[in-house]
């Protein structure tokens, strides 16, 4: 006598397993020995074990299906199809061509005449980012329209490096204190640092010159009727190192005269 029970009928032709068995999902590492797949059914049933323990869930109008997408469907994450991300990482560089840089903008702004309440208006910004991308564009010599724009001189600069020096050294200078020493403008103040900066990068990159060369060239600015102030801007030298040059050229001469 047959038995009807498919479940426990050990020569179940495999077509009628796949077809009671539509769904396949994923093994995870959880519990990848009860995968659902038509070969672990057929082997659990010859076991005489359930299927498995996982179940499609089913609702009132609609299935959940496991089984996985075929190769080749668009998948989408947070609304975005495959093809849209792959569509819009194809226009990236072109996107990013024609987006001009926040400093650009704001430098366009500045040719046009305007002031900084003006540009941080216009782009909705604060002030302070504005006179941050006005020096960095000072600082690397992108705009220099300084003095009649935000009265900056070197009587100015002068001030700032020597509060920053007699203040902080070698550490990171506090604004509001130079602009207590100095009574500047913070712009003023960031133009100032900026071109610091600026003298720094540009002796570092200069070829270092020997103490006798140094003195040679000092000599030569002092010929030309520069004084000690403009040697040490121009040179990115402290005053006091001038001084000693100079100080050790009349040795010299004395020293020949002798």
């Amino acid at each position: 006598m047959s038995n009807d029970n498919s479940d426990s009928d050990d020569d179940v032709p495999f077509s009628q397993l796949r077809g009671k068995s539509t769904t396949c999902r994923p093994v995870s590492a959880v519990d990848s020995d009860e995968d659902d797949t038509p070969f672990v059914v057929l082997k659990r049933r010859k076991q005489g074990l359930p299927d498995g323990r996982r179940k499609m869930r089913k609702s009132s109008d609609h299935s959940v299906s496991m089984t996985p997408a075929p190769m080749g469907t668009p998948s989408s994450v947070a609304g975005v199809s495959a093809v849209e991300r792959r569509e819009g990482k194809e226009n990236e560089p072109n996107q990013q061509a024609k987006r001009l840089q926040t400093l650009d903008v704001t430098l366009q702004y500045l040719r046009k005449g305007m002031d900084v309440q003006q540009i941080a208006q216009a782009r909705n910004l604060n002030p302070i980012t504005i006179q941050n991308h006005i020096a960095t564009l000072y600082r690397d010599e992108r705009f220099t329209d300084v003095v009649s724009r935000f009265g900056y001189t070197k009587q100015a600069r002068n001030c700032v490096i020597k509060a920053k020096n007699e203040l902080f050294g070698d550490k990171a200078p506090e604004l509001t204190a130079i602009q207590a020493r100095c009574g500047l403008t913070y712009m003023v103040i960031r133009l100032a640092l900026a071109e610091e900066e600026r003298n720094i990068a540009l002796a570092k990159q200069a070829p270092k010159l020997s103490a006798v060369e140094s003195q040679e060239v000092t000599l030569e600015m002092l010929n030309r009727g520069l004084s000690i102030e403009d040697i040490a801007e121009s040179r990115s030298l402290s005053q006091q190192t001038v001084e000693k040059q100079i100080q050790g050229l009349h040795i010299a001469e004395k020293l020949k005269a002798d």
